[in-house]
């Protein structure tokens, strides 16, 4: 967020451009430029939002404002912390919580990137918006993206209902891509109408508090353990949580806590009583319960899940008194907090993650490359060429020697020569193509029953001449970034931000090279993919897409993995009926922290389903490549669905260049969906 100040007498137009520079591990340094235009009215402020790729920005960010004519108006030179941490944001000013909770030591159970041991304490960070001094609202980002540091995002209902718009959007885009989002009510309408109530699928009523809630543990803040000794007791009676075991001993991933000088439970919802203090006399008196939609007590009171993300109606409010001096709230915050960040290893491709957790970026570049394909057509050249020698050589010698015409070379062999290599174009055209073309390769995540969900998108560009390329956002509320490219050229691309959207200007490639751009965006599911997990374990799918799926995989965590050639719309499957896969003891297992987390083990469909799986492992192979490694595909106590829609998005043309493979994938995670 960048603020233009104008002091003259007059207003003033031009474009803000904001560039990062910071080394590569492959190709030098990576460069990024954002660019916007702007108006300052004469003695006035704006504000400015300028997306920036910051898992990059280990350099400073370069801020320069110029003028229409292209004179140089101020400049400037912002640094970022890039760590990925923890981080609450408290829409409240000023944040009376960030006095309590800031610089807590924490450490959560799973860690984004794949790691065998457990993770470093860190400070827990609270981050507060800005304020619009001419408006008086926050500056809350007006994309989903904007809020991918983000692990939980505490507001007051009141302040939830006046969002409108871009921040409205982005907010509830975001808790659809797997945030958090914490609700204090504040005023009695807002559980009848508004936001709220759909988030939480219909309106609220106030209840008395769950009787658990009583018997949850306090927490009080510590001194941090000096090195080389382990963590001490806290008061109150609680005993550190013992050294998490090893995964393979590990009965319940992710169950318990890690050694952070303080003790919560690791569910949200205990199946029995724990012991513990509990709220204090003035805080317990301010308690509430709350009931409707798809809440369910919690607890932080009441939880409704909103697509792959969820939210915390509180049952108290954690910045006023007494909450905020009562060690009780501080260690809900603090379970939602472990919470929210653990929930992220569900998710693939969260909104504005970027590309930086991808595992294995050039699997995708291949997999959208034309290219690829033509590996016949260079055998079918080799063939010629050694055709060719054995022609232009022995035989056309040969030849001249049997007649007594030893000229004759002279005029074979260029014969011979033409001809091959009229051959060899002729068979490198056929295999590349005579035109330029695009591929689309698609994921969206979706909670189950949801009719719209998170979409990645990967787009190949393959044009057959050197061309400057502008690729547009598919929607208003998307964030762009240059994936990978065979053209140096492509990259330093630059952001320009426009009413309508974003779009990459400057990438620029030679003929028959490949740029993939990828897109953080979302996209609709029809009325979306019903799952029901049975009481005997089974898993029920129907399809409410409004399109034929294909190569369907339903994950059943108490029983297995089943396979399902395709479900016609409007169909309901179940495991009991589907060709088995592999079972809850057959999944690969790896570590992330302290949580062991299930990868997208392709091979296992090909050995089961042969050769006629070839297009699935594919695109899974590349997704999963695209995605981070600390995913969990497959986890203990959730429901998964993936596969194919048949037809994809049904994108023509792209860039000006032909579609000539649009594949859209989709995985839903959970339960949930009218029948």
């Amino acid at each position: 967020v960048a603020r233009l100040d104008d002091a003259g007498p007059a207003p003033v137009r031009g474009t803000l451009e904001a560039r990062l520079e910071s080394p590569g591990f492959v190709s030098g340094s990576v460069r990024f430029t954002a660019r916007t235009s702007f108006a300052v009215p004469a003695h006035g402020s704006i504000f400015v939002q300028l997306p920036l790729p910051m898992g990059r920005a280990l350099e400073p960010v370069v801020l320069e404002a110029r003028a229409e004519d292209g004179t140089k108006l101020a400049d400037a030179s912002v640094s970022f912390a890039t760590g990925r941490a923890p981080l609450l944001v408290d829409v409240d000013q000023p944040s009376r919580l960030a006095l309590v909770l800031r610089g807590w030591p924490l450490s959560p159970s799973w860690s984004p990137v794949r790691t065998y041991a457990p993770l470093a304490p860190t400070p827990l960070t609270v981050g507060v918006p800005a304020i619009d001094p001419v408006t008086g609202d926050f500056l809350l980002p007006e994309r989903a993206a904007g809020y991918a540091a983000a692990s939980v995002v505490l507001i007051p209902s009141a302040r939830l209902a006046g969002l409108q718009g871009g921040p409205l959007e982005a907010l509830l885009g975001w808790v659809l891509s797997g945030g958090t989002l914490a609700v204090v009510p504040t005023r009695p309408e807002d559980l009848r109408a508004g936001t709220l109530t759909t988030l939480a699928g219909g309106p609220i009523a106030r209840t008395a508090p769950p009787e658990f809630l009583m018997t949850l543990p306090s927490v009080t803040r510590l001194a941090p353990t000096p090195p080389g000794k382990g963590p001490t007791s806290p008061p109150g009676g609680l005993t550190p949580w013992p050294a998490p075991p090893p995964p393979e001993e590990e009965d319940d991933a992710g169950a318990g806590a890690t050694p952070i000088h303080f003790w919560v439970p690791a569910r949200t919802t205990p199946t029995a009583p724990a012991a513990g203090k509990g709220p204090g006399p003035a805080l317990r008196a301010t308690l509430s319960g709350y009931a409707g939609g798809n809440l369910v007590p919690t607890a932080f009171g009441a939880t409704a899940p909103y697509g792959l993300g969820q939210v915390h109606v509180l049952a108290f409010d954690p910045t006023r008194t007494p909450a905020l001096e009562d060690g009780w709230a501080h260690a809900r915050l603090l379970d939602m907090m472990a919470d929210a960040w653990d929930r992220y290893a569900l998710v693939a491709f969260p909104q504005g993650a970027g590309d930086e957790r991808a595992e294995r970026p050039f699997e995708v570049h291949r997999a959208l490359d034309p290219n690829q394909a033509f590996r016949p057509a260079l055998g079918i050249a080799a063939i010629l060429l050694v055709l060719y020698a054995i022609v232009a050589g022995p035989l056309v010698f040969l030849r001249a020697r049997a007649r007594g015409r030893f000229l004759d070379p002279l005029v074979w062999a260029p014969v011979a020569s033409a001809t091959c290599f009229a051959a060899v174009v002729l068979v490198g055209l056929a295999g590349k193509g005579w035109r330029g073309r695009a591929r689309h390769l698609t994921l969206v995540e979706a909670g189950a029953g949801m009719t719209r969900g998170t979409a990645h998108r990967f787009r190949g560009f393959f044009a057959s001449q050197t061309r400057a390329t502008r690729v547009r956002g598919s929607q208003p509320g998307a964030v762009l970034d240059v994936l990978s490219s065979d053209a140096h050229d492509a990259s330093a691309p630059a952001l320009r931000l426009e009413k309508d959207g974003v779009s990459l200007e400057g990438l620029t490639g030679l003929p028959w090279q490949t740029i993939v751009v990828s897109e953080d965006s979302f996209a609709g599911l029809g009325a979306g993919v019903v799952v029901r997990q049975e009481p005997d374990g089974t898993v029920a799918v129907t399809n409410h897409t409004g399109r034929r799926l294909e190569d369907v995989v339903v994950w059943a965590p108490r029983m297995d993995a089943t396979w399902f050639a395709s479900v016609e719309d409007g169909a309901t499957v179940s495991t009991s009926a589907g060709r088995r896969l592999f079972a809850k003891a057959g999944r690969r297992l790896e570590t992330a922290g302290i949580r062991a987390v299930h990868p997208l083990d392709t091979t296992v469909f090909e050995a089961v389903l042969g050769a006629s799986a070839a297009p699935m492992v594919e695109a899974w192979s590349a997704l999963a490549a695209g995605a981070s490694p600390s995913v969990d595909w497959w986890p203990d106590d959730v429901p998964v669905v993936l596969g194919e829609v048949v037809g994809g998005e049904g994108a023509e043309a792209d860039t000006g260049l032909r579609v000539e493979s649009d594949r859209l994938l989709f995985r839903v995670v959970g339960e949930g969906g009218a029948p």
